[in-house]
């Protein structure tokens, strides 16, 4: 079960969220607490996480021709953010690590991120908490914060699908319930202590605030735990079509060659896309099958 936390978790916590850049990007200028923050972060990561495992549960099945894309997209962001701050080499030995790790399955995918996820954490607190000060609020924007946290919490729970079809499997249903009650805690305090920490006008945050090698490794890491989710995703999502063996390498390669053309850019238009098409695409799916659930 913490596995399956840890693993949740790092669905959701990637690059923007290590360096702290798409915090601020999503709740800068709201004018709010960050405790306010952290609140609205956690209730609509929640009751988002939690509408997918309903969905999951009651037999939903997501058009592989919507989703594929969406992690593709998610696939190429994250080879493009190790190729900005590792290299284009480094790039191409995460890709064939990733491919290795989704080969030997969901087991070993649990196990990877578990431990690669504490490093994070951890090295966020430690970078994060002797840097909390209180932080002047600007003019309250109530309304975008509530907003950013709806599109906040669909950005960041589109992965999940696969996830919890493949938990079904290996816990309880009330193993999983605590595993995502426990996630969007967990998440929603380093919210708290990110947005008590850093300040606007910094590309990336958390990295301004001790500029050192294991926080570079972490963003690294919380990059290619990601990288590693989409690939595993990209993987399930094909597995009905009649794909060639190599699909994982032929779905890196090009999003190799695609991630060239740079992570802000790819990022920019992507992730709110990707954010507001979750949000009302897990509402209608939740209202379709509980009206198919009467029917019965």
């Amino acid at each position: 079960m913490i596995a399956l936390t840890f693993l949740i978790i790092s669905s959701i916590i990637g690059a923007g969220f290590a360096t702290g850049a798409e915090l601020i990007a999503f709740f800068g200028g709201v004018g709010l607490p960050p405790w306010v923050i952290a609140i609205l972060v956690g209730v609509f990561l929640l009751i988002n996480i939690y509408l997918i495992y309903i969905l999951d549960s009651r037999g939903h099945k997501p058009s592989a021709f919507v989703f594929i894309p969406i992690y593709f997209v998610f696939f190429i962001a994250m080879t493009a953010g190790i190729a900005q701050i590792a290299g284009i080499l480094t790039a191409g030995i995460a890709l064939a690590i990733s491919i290795t790790i989704v080969i030997f399955g969901f087991d070993k995918l649990m196990w990877v991120n578990k431990w690669i996820m504490i490093f994070v954490l951890v090295t966020i607190l430690v970078v994060t908490i002797p840097n909390i000060s209180h932080i002047p609020q600007s003019e309250i924007r109530i309304g975008r914060a509530i907003l950013s946290a709806i599109i906040y919490s669909g950005l960041n729970s589109c992965m999940l699908f696969p996830i919890f079809s493949k938990a079904r499997k290996r816990f309880k249903p009330n193993q999983i319930k605590i595993a995502i009650l426990a996630s969007a805690i967990i998440i929603s305090f380093f919210v708290l202590i990110i947005m008590s920490a850093i300040r606007e006008g910094n590309a990336m945050p958390i990295l301004a605030l001790s500029n050192n090698f294991f926080v570079m490794v972490t963003i690294f890491l919380a990059i290619f735990t990601s990288q590693v989710i989409s690939l595993f995703n990209i993987n399930e999502a094909t597995k009905k079509l009649k794909l060639p063996k190599t699909k994982l390498i032929i779905f890196s390669t090009i999003a190799f060659a695609l991630s060239l053309f740079g992570f802000s850019q790819i990022i920019a238009f992507a992730y709110p896309t990707v954010g507001g098409f979750m949000v009302v695409y897990v509402i209608i799916a939740f209202g379709m099958t509980k009206h198919k659930q009467k029917k019965k």
